[in-house]
């Protein structure tokens, strides 16, 4: 297997990011989300250790895609 796809909010992306199992991320934000901090938190983690390629608005939410920087994270 090469390819999972993992939805959920992002309790779920943070889970799967802090285990070292992301390689990639497409990811919808909704600006409500940003707001959250609990959510926010996770988000900016994330997105700090994250190449962005893409980003982009589609309706009301932010879209990115974006490589992770595996050797940036502490295990």
């Amino acid at each position: 297997m090469t390819n999972v796809l993992v939805e959920g909010g992002t309790r779920i992306l943070e889970s799967f990011y802090d285990t070292g199992l992301i390689d990639e991320v497409w990811a919808f934000l909704a600006p409500r989300l940003l707001q959250e901090p609990e959510s926010s938190e996770g988000i900016r983690k994330i997105l700090s250790n994250t190449r962005i390629e893409a980003i982009d608005q589609t309706g009301g939410d932010l879209f990115f895609r974006g490589l992770v920087r595996h050797e940036s994270l502490s295990r």
